[in-house]
């Protein structure tokens, strides 16, 4: 048995493939949280007003975060995955728990039990889909799975917090992950993004995608990373920011991975003095608001 001096966080769905083995729909499913310390579980999950479920309540709550929903309903999870909490991570959880927070097509029961346990913890479990539209369970499910054969956890057994100054995410990059590119980060978002890709999407496309990513959407850390499709033969990576999108067309010839680490540090050194410049300018609009109060 695990210490049950230790919280942990659940993050679970009950979508997944059917009994013939016919994949979930998009709108199929749903996905939740749950929380364990000293030896109580209680669920949470995000759940619009407009569902039959709750057409007695008057008036609705604030916040569309219902608790304990799930219990006794037949909410029975296909994938479940848990993290350790740090007693600091447990305050962020508490807190986001009473944060007021709306249902929505672009804030789904997906998307809200991904974003809380990437708030919280730090680990990035992507239920992103339609390149970063909405969030589903069924991408929640792959993502768990994928994390879960890597390594694997239980309700008593939770996967470590992560480790002050590290980011995690579904890829499970490590703090020097191997790959093409010179730079370590880089070749975290390289394995983010393969580990999304189809497999016969070539290696170098991948790379090359790094750098689009970096340019177009503005993706710099693993856990950035949205959807990765193909499509119409252009290979296409979501950033977590809807609208940002960078996209390889494949028909193309790809540049080199030497050239693509050029343009990578190129495009770095280009946005310091962008980024300088900007902080000075913040500094000044502080200290002119600070001198008129």
């Amino acid at each position: 048995m695990g210490d049950p001096a230790k919280t942990v966080l659940g993050i679970h769905t009950n979508a997944g493939p059917g009994p013939n083995g016919e994949p979930a729909g998009l709108t199929d499913g749903h996905a939740w949280i749950s929380v364990t310390r000293d030896g109580k579980t209680e669920v949470y999950g995000l759940w619009p007003n407009g569902h039959p479920r709750f057409a007695n309540e008057n008036p609705h709550p604030e916040s569309n975060i219902r608790k304990g929903i799930e219990v006794g309903r037949g909410f029975e999870p296909t994938a479940s995955r848990y993290i350790e909490l740090t007693p600091e991570q447990e305050k962020k959880l508490d807190a986001a728990l009473k944060e007021k927070v709306t249902w929505g097509y672009t804030n789904t029961c997906a998307s809200w039990a991904s974003d809380v346990t990437e708030k919280v913890t730090g680990q990035r479990i992507s239920a992103s889909e339609l390149l970063g539209a909405t969030g589903t369970p069924r991408q929640l499910y792959e993502s768990i799975n994928e994390l879960e054969k890597k390594q694997p956890t239980a309700p008593d057994k939770g996967a470590p917090p992560v480790k002050p100054g590290e980011h995690g995410s579904s890829s499970l990059s490590a703090a020097e992950p191997a790959g093409p590119l010179k730079n370590a980060q880089d070749n975290a978002v390289y394995q983010a993004i393969r580990d999304k890709a189809p497999a016969d999407v070539p290696d170098a496309a991948v790379a090359y995608a790094v750098l689009k990513a970096n340019q177009d959407a503005k993706i710099t850390q693993p856990g950035e990373v949205g959807a990765v499709a193909v499509r119409d033969e252009k290979l296409f990576v979501a950033g977590q920011t809807p609208g940002f999108v960078a996209a390889v067309d494949l028909k193309q010839p790809i540049p080199a991975v030497a050239e693509v680490d050029t343009q990578l540090a190129a495009h770095r050194q280009a946005q310091t003095p962008q980024q300088a410049v900007a902080q000075e300018q913040q500094q000044q609009t502080s200290q002119a608001s600070f001198s008129r109060a």
